[in-house]
């Protein structure tokens, strides 16, 4: 039963290692997110968004079957949960912002052109003067 109880040790240490390093890799992709000049359309929201459900079911999971007692595990969840859900979050926000329905731009998109679209871009692109609604 020795080696058990090692075993057991060093498995929970990994596991709290590993979801460190797990937590950690979350920051870059929220750096880049907040950051000036962010692009949405690099991330998936669903992705994102499925990868929070997956964490949430687990959380309420775990708790129901721990008794509401918060341990390592649960801990480890409820982080990977919340770091989910703010990249969530920040890619829902500069869709919103990049959508330009709310009159506020994003800094580093272009601007919405206005009027006609020039005679290049209408022997380029036929059909375009029907899409081409200025604001």
């Amino acid at each position: 039963m020795q080696m058990h109880a090692l075993y057991v040790e060093l498995l929970q240490w990994a596991f709290a290692f590993l979801n460190y390093l797990r937590i950690c890799a979350y920051l870059p992709t929220l750096r880049k997110l907040a950051r000036e000049g962010a692009r949405s359309g690099d991330h998936s929201l669903q992705s994102w968004g499925v990868w929070t459900l997956s964490h949430l079911s687990l959380l309420l999971m775990l708790l129901e079957k721990g008794g509401y007692e918060i341990d390592t595990l649960v801990l480890a969840t409820g982080l990977n949960l919340l770091m989910c859900a703010l990249t969530c979050v920040l890619i829902a926000r500069l869709r919103w912002r990049e959508s330009g329905k709310h009159g506020v731009q994003a800094v580093g998109s272009r601007p919405r052109p206005q009027g006609r679209a020039s005679a290049k871009t209408r022997a380029r692109w036929p059909g375009v003067e029907r899409r081409w609604r200025p604001r």
